[in-house]
């Protein structure tokens, strides 16, 4: 399905790119006010491509990669029952994020930077629940990464906090976390 061009206008207009907005809006599957959400929280970042050694940003032909071709992603369930703070939520999405992506395959991980390296986070209940999302995950051929926390700020020692799922197509990952919140 392809976005409405008023809404691509409008968010446009709120100063994000096109490469973005049109990522945000395939990601929510065209639904303004969830692209929205995606933008003003810092998730969707700029794709870029590596070009004779610099970054460049992916306009050319990003509109029919992003609607024609398989998207993939990453995703990062938080335990919410912890009470992190903002920036130790952070570090553990981060540490999660980088360990995803050193053991997952090089063919996904090519995949994903093709397509923009998104990286969505979202929300969890209970270590009960965020195991249950990771043993689906791996049930269904998907990369897991969790972390357990090494206790020296927020947490004990030990504390699982956030399991990384990914890289690997949107259609696998929203098949076992599609009806998860973003955090």
């Amino acid at each position: 399905m392809e976005p409405n061009p008023e809404v691509v206008a409008t968010l446009i207009s709120l100063g994000y790119s096109q490469a973005q907005v049109l990522q945000a809006l395939q990601i929510s599957e065209n639904n303004a006010e969830t692209a929205l959400e995606l933008l003003s929280s810092g998730c969707i970042e700029e794709p870029a491509q590596l070009t004779d050694n610099k970054i460049q940003p992916k306009e050319n032909n990003l509109f029919s990669n992003i609607f024609n071709e398989e998207r993939y992603k990453m995703v990062a369930l938080v335990r919410t029952d912890l009470g992190m703070g903002i920036g130790k939520i952070a570090a553990q999405v981060a540490h999660a994020c980088v360990h995803a992506y050193r053991t997952a395959e090089p063919r996904l991980i090519e995949r994903w930077d093709h397509s923009g390296d998104a990286k969505i986070v979202l929300k969890v209940d209970s270590l009960e629940e965020l195991l249950e999302y990771s043993e689906k995950a791996k049930a269904a051929g998907i990369n897991t990464a969790i972390i357990k926390d090494a206790g020296r700020t927020q947490v004990e020692p030990g504390t699982t906090t956030v399991c990384a799922i990914g890289p690997e197509s949107v259609s696998k990952i929203d098949a076992v976390t599609g009806k998860l919140r973003l955090l």
